[in-house]
């Protein structure tokens, strides 16, 4: 059996998904029950939500290994864009704020790159003017690499 909300598969007889707590309606006699392919709402991998996103940002603080989904990181990167906006009206505390959140945000980068199956140097793409920008926002868009040398897809 599968849950309708999440899609997770359920054991026989339980009462309630164990993912996201939905009810769980049995299939009726001789109905099979697919699969249903509905936002993961997993902590595991999949598609992760703007909390959830910061959650890994701050536990993946200087984990350059790995990998970050594409939920993950642009949820992550509207996190510190908002952030340093906001630091940068305080002098010398958001100057700290922004040098602090350098680390994770280069960490979240590198791993992004992993999930497509870029080694860690095209993050130095984004140092010819104007076209590396570009490129490395292209990346950052593409979908996961499936498994690959940095880990399983999540």
């Amino acid at each position: 059996m599968f849950c309708t909300k999440c899609g997770n598969e359920v054991k026989e007889g339980t009462a309630f998904c164990t993912s996201c707590g939905e009810p769980v309606k049995a299939a009726s006699e001789g109905e099979t029950q697919a699969p249903v392919y509905a936002t993961p709402v997993a902590a595991d991998g999949g598609k992760v939500g703007f909390v959830e996103a910061i959650k890994l940002l701050f536990k993946n603080y200087a984990n350059f290994t790995g990998r970050a989904t594409r939920s993950e990181f642009w949820w992550a990167f509207l996190f510190l864009c908002i952030v340093n906006l906001a630091a940068s009206y305080i002098p010398v505390v958001g100057g700290l704020i922004s040098l602090a959140l350098f680390i994770p945000n280069l960490s979240l980068n590198i791993r992004r790159l992993h999930d497509i199956g870029k080694s860690w140097a095209w993050i130095l793409m984004g140092l010819i003017p104007f076209a590396g920008f570009i490129i490395l926002i292209v990346y950052y868009c593409k979908e996961s690499d499936g498994d690959n040398q940095w880990g399983a897809a999540k």
